[in-house]
């Protein structure tokens, strides 16, 4: 009986590591970059605003969770901390593109001047205030 017990005991303590490591391990797992990736769309800042402001639900049908590359002007640069960031302006008095970058841009994120036009492919998650893009790289 005490031998059975031990052996349950071990095979219940080996499947709690096993499944420790796999939930650290996917916790703590990266995406993969989109910058070899298609783009799906390739648009302006200004003709995607004006999707999502023209009709919300068939802009979100037509690019949501879609790679998209937008081309627009440099309105600002947030270098912050846990997520670097770009405003595109889009012609709209209300909503611009919302774009956060991977990360490894923090360099090329410094050399940026606001007006300049740029290329940025992302992956669009729809609009709250702005159009949002996420996971982002820029496109020289």
């Amino acid at each position: 009986m005490k031998r059975k017990l031990t052996i349950i005991g071990s095979s219940l303590l080996m499947i709690a590591i096993v499944v420790g490591i796999y939930g650290y391990k996917e916790y703590h797992r990266q995406h993969k970059s989109i910058a070899g990736l298609d783009a799906t769309f390739n648009v302006t800042s200004t003709t995607l605003v004006q999707d999502f402001e023209a009709d919300e639900n068939t802009a979100n049908k037509k690019y949501l969770d879609k790679i998209v590359v937008v081309e627009g002007i440099l309105v600002s640069v947030d270098m912050n901390d846990r997520t670097p960031g770009i405003l595109l302006n889009s012609g709209s008095p209300v909503a611009m593109v919302s774009c956060q970058l991977e990360k490894g841009y923090e360099q090329k994120m410094r050399q940026l001047k606001a007006g300049k036009t740029i290329k940025i492919k992302g992956i669009c998650t729809g609009m709250l205030m702005d159009v949002i893009l996420t996971r982002c790289t820029l496109i020289d």
